[in-house]
């Protein structure tokens, strides 16, 4: 089958390991992203093409390593917990958790940068995408609401 092949693959390769959103690290083949749903879910977004799948996950790992750590703290803290840009929202009928992001209708930025937004929004993905994996939830609907995002965002 194409996830055993492209674990096969995987594990052949010397790979970063998988840092989370707080920065600790663990083995790539110990991480969320090794689970059999999560390397489907690479497969379906490479239409499976495992060579190409191999590819997105090696350059998921090191965009993880790029990206993380990025801190619950300031601004970012701030933005998550005024409730007016992300929330869960529900879950759907089928368990899918459906989550929100609110545009404002052009006030989306506020009194906030963008690279403190672009941080936000990663913490609310991550915390979501882990609240959901442990809930066994391992898709969520995400609806954008408000009008566009910025348009140079």
């Amino acid at each position: 089958d194409a996830v055993a092949e492209l674990r096969g693959r995987l594990e052949k390769m010397a790979l970063h390991p998988y840092r989370f959103l707080d920065g600790s690290e663990v083995p790539w083949d110990e991480s969320p992203a090794a689970t059999e749903a999560s390397l489907e879910r690479f497969l379906v977004a490479r239409h499976g093409d495992v060579a190409r799948a191999e590819a997105m996950y090696v350059a998921h790992l090191i965009w993880r390593r790029r990206v993380f750590p990025i801190a619950r703290e300031g601004a970012v803290v701030a933005i998550l917990d005024d409730g007016r840009r992300f929330k869960r929202v529900a879950i759907a009928a089928d368990g899918c958790p459906v989550l929100l992001v609110d545009f404002r209708w052009g006030y989306f930025l506020g009194e906030y940068s963008k690279l403190e937004h672009l941080r936000a929004v990663l913490v609310f993905m991550e915390e979501e995408t882990e609240k959901g994996e442990r809930e066994g939830r391992p898709q969520s609907a995400v609806i954008g609401f408000g009008g566009a995002p910025p348009p140079d965002w």
